[in-house]
């Protein structure tokens, strides 16, 4: 082995590296699921306004019938869709409690209901934009 070879093999052991905890990168992939899903990248590109004005009745709504979010829908939709990750979370951790059952069926009943509100309130309004 020729001495340049070997600076090398040196070179690449003592490049540090930087560790981060497996948690905090499953962490940051919700985050970002999150933020794609209820509209983030729509929201820092066309910068919607919060509440629209109806053009039929000429009042101010939070939701838009034109086809066009608003932030409002967005912000609301990141909230129930971190419900819903919480929800599938906490039914996780209801399946993964084996010494203590009563805390185990709270977790899966309080994970259940996150799920169901998340998922019966994104339904809600994607019905009142389709005129339902």
């Amino acid at each position: 082995m020729s001495k340049s070879s070997k600076q090398i093999q040196n070179a690449k052991k003592s490049t540090p590296r930087l560790k981060i905890p497996i948690n905090v990168l499953i962490i940051l992939m919700i985050c970002g699921t999150i933020f794609i899903t209820s509209g983030g990248i729509y929201d820092l590109i066309n910068k919607p306004g919060t509440m629209e004005t109806s053009y039929y009745t000429g009042t101010k709504t939070t939701i838009s019938l034109t086809g066009e979010q608003t932030l409002t829908e967005s912000i609301f939709s990141l909230i129930m869709t971190g419900l819903i990750f919480v929800g599938l979370w906490l039914v996780n951790r209801a399946a993964q409690v084996t010494y203590d059952r009563g805390k185990a069926n709270t977790s899966l009943g309080l994970g259940m209901v996150c799920i169901v509100l998340g998922l019966g309130f994104l339904y809600y309004i994607i019905n009142i934009r389709n005129g339902g």
